[in-house]
């Protein structure tokens, strides 16, 4: 029986399931650099970094953005990418995200992505 139960907890651990649960509180115009990036960092790096871990494509880095002052091109379609699939559950695997952190994203959308 132990050793059922710690087979068990072993397989759940499988994945990407480091991150906190959730974000204190909802920023009103959350920016990149001081509130998605930790958010990406804590639960999405591990596998969108350089080099790209657990089958995630190189072409979606979420490790980066662009220059300080600038939204790169393509960055609203990534963010929307992003907050689809978050909301759909298909990111991050082995747990989703609470609802402030999904309510920050869905702010840094429409707010335009700002650096």
């Amino acid at each position: 029986m132990r050793t059922t139960l710690f087979c068990l907890w072993v397989l759940s651990l499988g994945g990407c399931t480091y991150a906190i649960q959730d974000i204190p509180t909802v920023p009103a115009q959350p920016t990149y650099h001081q509130d998605v990036q930790p958010f990406l960092a804590d639960h999405c790096v591990l596998c969108h970094g350089s080099p790209p871990d657990r089958g995630a494509p190189s072409n979606f880095r979420l490790d980066v953005y662009g220059g300080a002052n600038s939204t790169p091109p393509g960055a609203a379609d990534m963010a929307n990418s992003i907050l689809h699939d978050l909301q759909v559950g298909r990111m991050p695997p082995g747990g989703g995200v609470g609802a402030n952190a999904m309510q920050m994203m869905q702010n840094w959308v429409n707010d335009g992505t700002l650096p």
